[in-house]
């Protein structure tokens, strides 16, 4: 397994940069910087879901992606130096990975991740601020290539892109119908169940008058 996704991070002119287990951490662009080093990224992230797909081993991909600066060098002691990079956005990447199993996904992208490869297909998530992070960071699903997706997968992002919206503005009663409504019809019932169980609790706690639909994980 571990060969196949270094393979596929390679072939789409990334660079391995160290195993942690059965997790693989990569590199687009670094130490070179170019124009499709996200895109890279996200056609690379695509390839590695089908393929695990394929070895029907039970098997899921756990992947999180986001793009930024980065401090890049021979890290470590003296004694033993290791080539590798450190920052926030390494942070917020590992953030993002460990994120993919409570709304039930294969991926997370960060918006900047997003708004840097705009040829493919997202689906808004969730406004999160993580563990380690004072601002709160807008994610994303990567469904697959733009004029690729399907009329069916297009619907469920729109209706989900609704409940959304009426979540946001505190419409419980709405946003509850139409995730219900969601759950009822679609695969990842997970996903829909993370909300209807917040819109419970805020039904008793409401947020903050200034809350924008951002979930501070770690509260109550």
């Amino acid at each position: 397994m571990l060969g196949t996704i270094s393979d596929i991070v390679e072939l789409h002119q990334g660079v391995v940069d160290k195993y942690n287990g059965d997790a693989v951490m990569a590199l687009f662009g670094v130490p070179i910087k170019g124009t499709t080093d996200t895109a890279n990224g996200m056609n690379a992230l695509l390839d590695i879901t089908a393929a695990l797909e394929k070895m029907d081993s039970g098997l899921s991909a756990c992947v999180g992606i986001t793009t930024g600066i980065v401090v890049a060098g021979n890290l470590d002691s003296s004694n033993r130096m290791n080539y590798s990079v450190i920052g926030d956005t390494v942070n917020l990447s590992a953030r993002l990975e460990s994120l993919t199993r409570l709304y039930n996904v294969s991926n997370i992208v960060s918006e900047a991740s997003k708004d840097d490869a705009q040829n493919f297909a997202y689906r808004e998530l969730d406004i999160v601020c993580v563990a380690g992070k004072s601002q709160s960071v807008r994610i994303f699903e990567l469904l697959g290539i733009q004029d690729e997706l399907g009329r069916s997968k297009k619907l469920e992002v729109a209706a989900f892109s609704e409940a959304l919206k009426e979540y946001r503005s505190q419409n419980w009663d709405a946003a509850q119908e139409q995730f219900s409504c969601l759950q009822l019809k679609c695969d990842n019932t997970q996903l829909y169940q993370v909300f209807l169980d917040r819109i419970e609790i805020f039904r008793i706690n409401p947020p903050q008058p200034n809350w924008q639909g951002e979930y501070v994980f770690g509260s109550k």
